[in-house]
């Protein structure tokens, strides 16, 4: 069954971005099928292929192979990388695609909290009609959501958890910046959504989704639960977790628009 071939893919900067609301408007249009996150099989090559190359990361790699045939250590061979981004995407159509296409969907995706450069450049070899919708959210408000409203530890204790937080929303709005000037990526501020319906129109018209009606209203009580509230107040223990990261951090706020971490 042939699918779509541009499909839309969500990338949060963070948990706690607001990234399952966009999934639950653009779903509503009934236009595409937006999937959940995928803890598996999303273009995760950073153990044996590095993308700027093409090659596997280590000595031993398909080209050694060639040279020296079974006179090589094989444990970690591979085919090239274009051979892993072609079957990904066959894997990704099959397992979104077609059921979305089997529920009257003309187009799918799926949204992410967890990415990387590499799941950017393979989504947009794979689908170069793709839309990728680069959702942030000031570092505060997305923080105070995980740990202020939720205190469930979900790692080693909740001073892992913070530091994992930061990483993620660091290194995840990192790459949200650098690739801010391709033609198939577009940064969108969740608070512009939230509060602007106009921002929202403007985003689903850059989707190809703008003619159609959406079920789920952007200011509905219902979509824009108790945690999106504007909290800025980060406790000073906190801020303590906080300060290996604040430079970064605050530097990315800004080119993001958004106004340094409060002290």
């Amino acid at each position: 069954m042939k699918v779509s071939q541009n499909p839309i893919f969500i990338f949060a900067c963070s948990p706690r971005s607001g990234s399952t609301w966009l999934q639950r408007v653009i779903t509503g249009t009934g236009v595409a099928m937006i999937w959940g996150e995928a803890a598996h099989g999303f273009f995760d090559y950073t153990t044996a292929w590095t993308l700027e190359t093409g090659d596997v990361a280590n000595p031993h790699d398909l080209h050694s192979f060639l040279e020296k045939d079974v006179a090589m250590w094989m444990a970690m061979l591979n085919p090239e990388l274009k051979d892993a981004i072609a079957a990904n995407k066959l894997y990704l159509e099959r397992l979104y695609g077609v059921p979305s296409k089997a529920m009257g969907y003309r187009r799918w995706g799926c949204k992410q909290t967890r990415y990387g450069m590499h799941s950017v450049n393979a989504v947009s070899e794979a689908w170069p009609k793709s839309r990728i919708v680069f959702l942030v959210r000031n570092f505060e408000q997305a923080f105070q959501s995980r740990f202020k409203y939720n205190t469930n530890i979900q790692g080693f204790s909740r001073g892992a958890d913070v530091q994992e937080f930061c990483e993620l929303w660091e290194s995840q709005a990192t790459v949200a910046h650098q690739c801010r000037d391709r033609d198939n990526c577009r940064i969108v501020k969740y608070e512009d959504l939230r509060d602007d319906r106009k921002a929202l129109q403007r985003l689903l018209r850059w989707l190809g989704l703008s003619h159609h009606t959406v079920k789920l209203a952007a200011h509905d009580p219902v979509s824009v639960s108790v945690w999106s509230k504007d909290v800025r107040v980060v406790s000073m223990e906190d801020l303590g977790m906080i300060a290996p990261f604040r430079q970064r951090i605050d530097y990315l706020q800004g080119e993001l628009g958004y106004e340094p971490i409060a002290s």
